[in-house]
C-alpha cells in the first residue's frame, strides 16, 4: 500500500504533466493549424487587415476548442485529486483514531496488571510480581518431578505417551480451574481486557493483515514472562480456548521463557498443549500466512 510521501510524489508528478500538457496541447495545434494553412494558401504574408483577421479566426478556430477540452480535463482531474486528497485525510483521520484509541486500551491493559496485588507470607507484592505468585506451579509439580517424568515420558511407547499427554492436559486444567477461579476477579479482568484489544485489531476492517500482525506484535513485546505464562496456561481453561485462535494467528506465546515453569517444560518436552506449535513462533505463524507481508520479525 503506497505510503502518504509516495502518495504526494505521485501528485506532484502527475501536477507537473498536467502543466505541461496544458501549454504544450494548444501550441502544437496552433502550429499545426499554421503548417496547414501555410500549406495551402503558399505565397508572401499579407499585408491585408481583413487578411490577418480571417488567419486569427481561423487559429482560433482549431486552437481553442483543444484549450477547451484541456481545461476540462484539467477540471476533472483537479476535482479527482481534491477527492484523493480528502480521501486520504479521511483514511489518517481515522488511522489517527485507532492509534489513540489503540494505546489507550493498551495502557488500560497495563493497568490492570498494575493493579495486581496478593499477599503471600504478609508482604503484599502488586503488578506482574503479584501475576507471577498467583500462577506459580510449585505446589502443583517442581522440577525434580517434572525431569522424572520427562524420563519416565521418553522410555514409554508410543501408546503411552499419548495416554501420558492426555493426563498431563486433564492435570493442567484441573489445576488451572482452581487457580482460575481463586483469583478470578483480577485474572478474569486481565485475560478479558487483553482478548477484547487483539479480537477489536484482528477484525478492524481499516487495517490490513500486516497491520494487524504489527499492532498485535506491540501487544505481544509488551507481554512480561508471568503474563506470558498466564496465558499459555488460560488455553487450557474451557472458557480460555476462544483466546486460543489469536494465540496461533499471531504468536503471542513467541517470547513465552519454555523452561521458566516446570508445567511448561512438561507440555513443551512432551508435546501437549491445546494449541498448534507455531503459537510459540512468530516467524513460523507469519510463513503460514499469505496475507502478511514477507519482512522481518517483529
Amino acid at each position: 500500500m503506497p505510503t502518504s510521501r509516495q502518495k504526494r510524489a505521485s501528485r506532484t508528478k502527475r501536477t507537473i504533466k498536467l502543466v505541461a500538457a496544458t501549454i504544450t496541447l494548444p501550441f502544437l495545434a496552433a502550429v499545426a493549424a499554421f503548417s496547414v494553412y501555410r500549406y495551402h494558401f503558399d505565397g508572401p504574408f499579407s499585408t491585408n487587415t481583413s487578411t490577418w483577421g480571417e488567419f486569427g479566426d481561423f487559429i482560433g478556430g482549431v486552437v481553442n476548442p483543444v484549450a477547451g477540452l484541456v481545461t476540462i480535463i484539467l477540471l476533472v482531474l483537479t476535482l479527482r485529486s481534491q477527492q484523493d486528497e480528502l480521501e486520504e485525510q479521511r483514511t489518517q483521520i481515522a488511522r489517527q483514531g485507532f492509534e489513540q484509541t489503540f494505546f489507550t486500551w493498551l495502557a488500560a491493559y497495563s493497568d490492570a496488571v498494575s493493579s495486581l496485588e496478593i499477599e503471600r507470607s504478609g508482604k503484599w507484592l502488586s503488578g506482574v510480581h503479584a501475576l507471577g505468585k498467583m500462577i506459580e506451579t510449585d505446589g502443583a509439580v517442581n522440577g525434580m518431578i517434572a525431569e522424572y517424568r520427562l524420563n519416565e515420558f521418553s522410555r514409554n511407547s508410543e501408546e503411552n505417551k499419548e495416554n501420558q499427554r492426555v493426563e498431563l492436559r486433564v492435570e493442567i486444567h484441573n489445576w488451572w480451574l482452581l487457580v482460575y477461579r481463586e483469583h478470578e476477579p483480577q485474572l478474569g479482568r486481565l485475560i478479558r481486557t487483553l482478548f477484547t484489544l487483539v479480537r477489536w485489531v484482528d477484525r478492524h476492517p481499516g487495517l490490513t493483515e500486516s497491520e494487524k500482525w504489527d499492532y498485535v506484535s506491540i501487544v505481544r513485546a509488551r507481554l512480561s514472562s508471568p503474563e506470558l505464562r498466564f496465558l499459555f496456561f488460560n488455553a487450557f481453561y474451557p472458557q480460555g480456548r476462544a483466546f486460543t485462535l489469536y494465540l496461533e494467528r499471531y504468536a503471542l506465546l513467541d517470547n513465552l521463557p519454555l523452561s521458566s515453569d516446570a508445567f511448561i517444560r512438561l507440555c513443551t518436552n512432551m508435546n501437549s498443549f491445546p494449541f498448534e506449535i507455531r503459537a510459540f513462533n512468530s516467524d513460523l505463524a507469519r510463513a503460514e500466512r499469505s496475507d502478511v507481508d514477507s519482512q522481518p520479525n517483529s
